[in-house]
């Protein structure tokens, strides 16, 4: 034998031991289907698992998927939890479940489907794409969690039915139809994700929702609320054709900034505190029934910075605000004759009273409509950082508060409307005058 041939065979022995060491070499495909009864594993070894038809995992029983697995699902088959489903990617090795069409589309499977009886379910770092319902949480008690995850290319990332809870963190919900869809009755915790070209970001049916530290950009709407109280909490909204609608839902929001959306704040009932809404090119905040707003800033929209309208009795407040430079009002009033707005203590980027009148749409433009109070106003702007963080922001205004309340005692005691309305933010803070 000559020394080339011998040298071939080597190189060709070398090349399949180190084929046989690296892991993710390995071109085994299992096809899966029916009931999995009794605690079941899915490695790497086995990867990818196609799902010809649907898998059922029964009460009691534990399947886990383990890091950098993918998960295949034939046209319209579905994965059936009826007991624990654990999805444990990593950072490097998500977990995927996809369509196993060469050319896939949202809708192409059906359900991750968890059904109340099972518990304990937690998907994290994993991706999920190109199903109908991809996270179906089934009403009657069913509780899942989803960590470090991307959702995207679905018609319904996830929905919530009623009795059941979701709880979402540090995930990415893009180009679905419908990110999130909370029915009534259901539970929904947000906290640290991002929504992103998604039809609607967040549909919102119940009041057990809450939404922390979230970005929402390029979204239709990001957010939509039916008949509930949504809680928002320092968080982002950006390039959305709506940033913020609702039916007749009572939205509370704070910390957060509306900036650069078509339309910003939209619903019967808003209460929003320590907030930036800006650059919007409709209304800032649009409300027909109760509206609070205070250490906020407010400025630079193109359909007015906030409009009220309607026939009702309900408390309108504003104050310790800036609201100036909005087009063509800075508040636009059609609340009919007898419900005025309370809007004293504000900055209105000027100390021209003429100029503030004609920056205000009321009774003195149309006597069918009723009063916009503005005196007495603040002569400074109320202190409202928009470079930094909420977290930041709030902590300087705790710090700013402290000192003016030291100083602004020194010099004259504070009304007690004054200071019980510091005391509803805390990140209020400047001096207030006559």
């Amino acid at each position: 034998m000559s020394r080339k041939a011998i040298s071939l065979i080597l190189i060709a022995f070398g090349f399949s031991i180190l084929y046989s060491y690296i892991p993710c070499a390995s071109m085994a495909t299992a096809q899966v289907e029916g009931y999995i009864t009794e605690d079941t594993i899915w490695s790497l070894e086995n990867s990818p698992y196609i799902i010809v038809n649907d898998i059922i995992v029964e009460p009691g029983v534990k399947l886990t998927i383990t890091p950098g697995v993918v998960v295949k699902f034939a046209n319209g088959t579905n994965m059936i939890i009826d007991g624990t489903l654990i999805g444990s990617g990593n950072e490097t090795y998500r977990v995927k479940f996809t369509s196993n069409n060469t050319i896939p589309k949202p809708g192409d499977w059906g359900h991750i489907w968890f059904r109340s009886t099972s518990v304990s379910s937690i998907l994290n770092w994993t991706t999920v794409e190109y199903g109908v319902k991809a996270i179906y949480v089934y009403r009657y008690g069913s509780n899942v969690s989803i960590l470090n995850s991307e959702i995207r290319y679905n018609q319904y990332a996830a929905l919530v039915e009623p009795y059941s809870i979701l709880k979402v963190r540090n995930c990415n919900f893009m180009n679905n139809t419908y990110g999130i869809y909370s029915e009534p009755e259901s539970t929904l915790e947000v906290q640290t994700c991002h929504f992103m070209n998604n039809t609607r970001g967040i549909t919102a049916e119940e009041d057990n929702t809450k939404i922390y530290t979230s970005t929402f950009f390029d979204n239709g709407e990001a957010i939509y609320a039916g008949l509930i109280r949504l809680e928002v909490y320092s968080s982002n909204f950006s390039r959305n054709m709506w940033a913020i609608r609702g039916r007749r839902a009572t939205l509370y929001i704070t910390g957060s900034s509306i900036i650069d959306n078509n339309h910003g704040l939209c619903c019967p009932n808003i209460e929003v505190s320590c907030s930036i809404i800006s650059g919007n090119q409709g209304t800032g905040i649009a409300c027909n029934y109760s509206l609070q707003i205070t250490n906020c800033t407010i400025t630079d929209n193109q359909q007015n910075g906030i409009t009220c309208e309607g026939y009702n009795p309900a408390q309108k407040e504003i104050h310790f605000c800036n609201i100036y430079n909005n087009t063509p009002y800075d508040v636009f009033n059609k609340e009919y004759f007898g419900f005025d707005v309370n809007a004293t203590l504000n900055w209105w980027g000027t100390e021209n009273e003429t100029y503030i009148e004609e920056k205000i749409y009321d009774y003195y433009d149309d006597y069918s409509y009723s009063k916009v109070i503005f005196k007495p106003y603040l002569n400074e702007p109320a202190i409202i950082s928009e470079g930094f963080s909420s977290l930041l922001v709030m902590m300087l205004f705790m710090i700013a508060t402290l000192l003016v309340v030291i100083v602004y005692r020194r010099k004259r005691p504070k009304s007690d409307f004054a200071k019980s309305e510091v005391e509803k933010c805390s990140s209020s803070r400047m001096r207030i005058y006559s």
